[in-house]
């Protein structure tokens, strides 16, 4: 059988591509080479606790919002079970030893609300700087599910996140609290565009909100909806090779020898993963260049506590936790001052206890950290060990983390019953990114178009989505998949029936 488009990963973006190609009549395959689906929205668990992997929480899904009227053309609005979190205070920043969170409000004028009470000097600038916020994302017509074909990227210098922050806002504090997301999106201080920040944290201020029992249900329930369109979705299915005849893919091999034949391939994967799957030889050595100067964003380091039944509260907001020193160096950190700052969640359960069962904690790490052991390769269902070494440094890396919380919680190692971590190496190989990296491609505001990747390449019949054409999060990878979609559908066509879907 023939398919009209082999989608290569079974992530977010990979999945959206094929319900949207299916909803057109197209005959389409998903190959996903983990046992699970969903990329970022993979769950786990330890000790009867359920961890998120990637999305920890997610924004815009209050009617009228972009992600809540994609959800309802992608059938998931009426099934996901979600719950909203604090509208008072969604985020809460914390330095150092002190007593005192900043709380980040749900809705721009709880928002404005809440920082006015910690900072009322600086009224008109907390104004100017939510105004600035909702421009920029004006700016961005697809973010607003207007109609748009290509994402809107400028040649010239861009404004800096950080430049930004300070140029308005004059508090440092004030400063720190505003930035102190960055980890949502790996952000560099004289690195990092604007709009990136602005694209991000407005979906969360518009509304933030948990999954309920995990984001893999999102996952789940795309597959469902693609199959009963006639589309295949196959797990524990790896894409290692391509046969490529004058510049077009005729067939894609899978890791039991297996050829399957397409019109047209769609690849979810980091650019550089499709690169050596489809071969080096294939690509413009320019285009092969330019993928790999582009820097990676950062790495992390993720524990996963199991908490003794009924010890520890649920929280209904996150945490940034950051030691004195700002909110920009936490990736320059040396193994002594290690972890400069942290980001701590809570996963809701559908019995709505007023304990926690269990909570994640994400902090930066190089993957220069986990250097010595990247030829090793494991996952739960490609089980290798990684020498013993590797499991001591988990647990010695795992305590600096609980001494951190124990700054904001310090009876917390009472409720302790199991801890269990992931490193850089645990996302490349459950992610298939390379070095780890968290988000994909680092923007760079000095350089705008050097991090655009188009999502055509120079194989005829080979397209890219995913976090690195576009922008990465849930919002962010569907409107990835929306911009590889376009190649194939008539944009107007398409967008329209998304905002008019109930």
């Amino acid at each position: 059988m023939k398919y009209d488009f082999i989608i290569i990963g079974g992530g977010m973006s990979g999945l959206v591509c094929a319900y949207i190609l299916s909803k057109e009549g197209k005959k389409v395959i998903v190959l996903e080479k983990n046992s699970q689906l969903g990329g970022g929205l993979q769950i786990f668990s330890r000790n009867k606790t359920l961890f998120e992997t990637g999305v920890h929480y997610v924004g815009g899904l209050e009617e009228g919002q972009a992600l809540n009227q994609l959800f309802k053309y992608l059938g998931l609005m009426d099934k996901i079970q979600i719950k909203q979190m604090d509208k008072e205070g969604f985020d809460k920043i914390h330095f150092g030893n002190e007593k005192k969170y900043y709380s980040l409000g749900q809705g721009y004028s709880t928002f404005i609300k809440n920082l006015i009470v910690d900072f009322p000097h600086q009224e008109k600038e907390i104004n100017e700087y939510c105004a600035k916020i909702q421009d920029v994302c004006k700016e961005f017509p697809l973010y607003n599910l207007e109609d748009q074909t290509t994402y809107p990227v400028s040649t010239d210098k861009m404004e800096g996140v950080a430049e930004v922050i300070e140029k308005i806002i004059s508090d440092k504090r004030l400063q720190d609290v505003l930035a102190a997301q960055n980890i949502l999106y790996a952000g560099k201080k004289d690195i990092t565009p604007f709009y990136v920040h602005a694209l991000i944290v407005n979906s969360y201020i518009e509304s933030a909100w948990r999954f309920v029992n995990g984001s893999s249900q999102v996952a789940r329930i795309l597959a469902r909806s693609i199959k009963s369109m006639g589309g295949r979705v196959l797990k524990n299915t790896e894409v290692v090779g391509a046969t490529i005849i004058n510049k077009k893919v005729t067939s894609i091999k899978l890791e039991d020898g297996a050829l399957l034949e397409s019109e047209n391939i769609i690849s979810s994967l980091h650019p550089l993963e499709t690169i050596k799957i489809f071969g080096e030889d294939n690509f413009k050595r320019i285009y092969k260049n330019r993928i790999n100067k582009i820097k990676n964003s950062i790495s992390s380091f993720g524990v996963n506590i199991c908490f003794k039944k009924d010890t520890f509260p649920y929280l209904n907001h996150n945490i940034y936790h950051f030691e004195e020193g700002g909110v920009w160096d936490a990736e320059a950190y040396t193994k002594e001052n290690w972890p400069k700052g942290l980001f701590l969640c809570f996963h809701p359960l559908k019995n709505n206890s007023k304990f926690a069962d269990g909570c994640s904690v994400l902090t930066y790490m190089h993957y220069d950290d986990v250097k010595k052991w990247q030829k090793t390769f494991s996952t739960h269902f490609k089980n290798n060990d990684r020498e013993e070494n590797y499991e001591v440094f988990k647990k010695e890396y795992e305590e600096k983390v609980i001494i951190s919380l124990e700054k904001m919680y310090p009876n917390i190692r009472s409720s302790i019953k199991s801890v269990h971590s992931s490193t850089p190496l645990t996302l490349r190989d459950y992610n298939a990114t390379p070095f780890g990296t968290l988000y994909g491609f680092q923007k760079d505001k000095n350089n705008p178009l050097k991090s655009y990747i188009h999502t055509k390449t120079s194989v005829k019949n080979l397209y890219l989505t995913g976090q690195s054409v576009n922008l990465h999060g849930v919002l962010g990878v569907t409107i990835s998949a929306l911009l590889t979609c376009f190649n194939f559908i008539d944009s107007k066509k398409l967008m329209y029936e998304i905002r008019k879907a109930k």
